[in-house]
């Protein structure tokens, strides 16, 4: 899991909306309209991959700056594949739309986050100021696979081999 930047946000229309909102301190909306930009610009951010496994979810082509416009994505045929993910779950009910707890993910490892709780393990979030993958994985040549790191062990569990976060 590479580091992600999330500051350039090409959606301004959203960006506008939801400092309005949060200055406010209203509860944000379940509203669609801001649905596609926020995928898109996360995409952007993301380089077009999952935030958790890197797997490609759309065309690099499609996440280009000239695909905004007046602050809003302009495609609204793309082909992608995932998920909104909110980090946090339990932040959903109120702030739904908050841009620091949103990633694109790919919809199976989607699935599997959410049966887990890793709010409380916020070394994982690929957009934090301090997450350094250096510190949370080896690299396990023979098998191919990043493995976490002996010191962070309480916090996995394996499952036909599989790691997966308590």
């Amino acid at each position: 899991m590479k580091k992600i930047d999330k500051t350039k946000i090409l959606s301004t229309e959203y960006k506008s909306w939801l400092d309005t909102i949060n200055s406010e301190n209203k509860k944000h909306s379940e509203s669609s309209k801001y649905f596609i930009d926020v995928k898109m610009n996360l995409l952007h951010c993301q380089k077009g991959v999952c935030a958790y496994t890197e797997m490609r979810l759309c065309n690099p082509s499609i996440l280009t700056e000239e695909n905004w416009l007046n602050g809003r994505y302009n495609n609204k045929k793309v082909k992608i594949i995932g998920d909104l993910d909110h980090f946090d779950p339990k932040l959903k009910k109120e702030k739904h739309w908050n841009w620091n707890n949103l990633f694109m993910t790919f919809h199976e490892v989607n699935n599997i986050k959410g049966q887990k709780n890793i709010t409380n393990f916020i070394e994982f979030k690929p957009d934090n100021l301090n997450y350094s993958p250096e510190n949370i994985f080896d690299y396990d040549i023979i098998t191919h696979k990043f493995i976490p790191k002996i010191s962070l062990n309480s916090v996995w569990t394996e499952i036909d081999n599989n790691l997966y976060i308590k």
